[in-house]
């Protein structure tokens, strides 16, 4: 085996270690019965304390689609667990991105590794989403969203965002998320997610 092939490997088994610590800890905070503020802080804590470790997340490893594809950003699969519910994702993006007010249906958190995602946040009104604030989400950063929680994302002037998203139900099941169509001034359902890359192994 070369030594890029051994760094390869290494690096592969401690990112899989990194997160299997990370979701049993994740576990016994969600675990504790139902998931408030309280529980989504200490989840986005420990969240964010897996970004730090930036070494095991790099950009090379997660790569964007390539030019011929449309999107220009990736979902990649770190975890998932049953007891209790979560999944793991990082996400990659490109510049040029631009999400809709949206809610999730479910709990959410987002947790900046490297680049900067501007989120804004809404209340919902009888005619349509109200902006209300925002955060942005970059290094040492993380926002939590409770089901019902509205919120937009934009990435813009970068070459490449990498952040944590993690959910209470996974986005290929995760059915009746709404999102705010402003060209018909209107609330319509989000697809459920497809193309996810399955990286638990590492």
């Amino acid at each position: 085996m070369t030594a890029l092939a051994r760094d390869e490997t290494d690096t592969k088994a401690a990112r899989v270690a990194a997160v299997r610590e990370t979701t049993d800890a994740l576990k016994a905070v969600l675990g504790r019965g139902e998931v408030g503020r309280r529980e989504l802080d200490d989840a986005k804590a420990l969240l964010m304390r897996l970004a730090e470790k930036r070494e095991l997340f790099a950009a090379e490893d997660f790569p964007l689609p390539g030019p011929d594809v449309e999107k220009n950003n990736a979902l990649y699969l770190l975890a998932a667990e049953n007891e209790p519910a979560l999944s793991l994702y990082l996400q990659v993006s490109g510049s040029g991105l631009d999400v809709p007010p949206h809610n999730h249906k479910t709990w959410a958190i987002i947790a900046g590794i490297d680049g900067i995602e501007e989120n804004r946040f809404y209340e919902r009104t009888e005619t349509g989403p109200e902006r209300s604030g925002g955060q942005e989400v970059g290094p040492g950063s993380a926002v939590a969203f409770e089901p019902e929680d509205l919120h937009s994302i934009h990435i813009h002037g970068q070459d490449c965002v990498l952040n944590f998203h993690m959910y209470g139900i996974p986005l290929d099941k995760l059915y009746g998320r709404e999102y705010w169509h402003a060209g018909s001034g209107e609330w319509r359902l989000f697809p459920v997610q497809q193309g996810i890359v399955d990286r638990r192994d590492g």
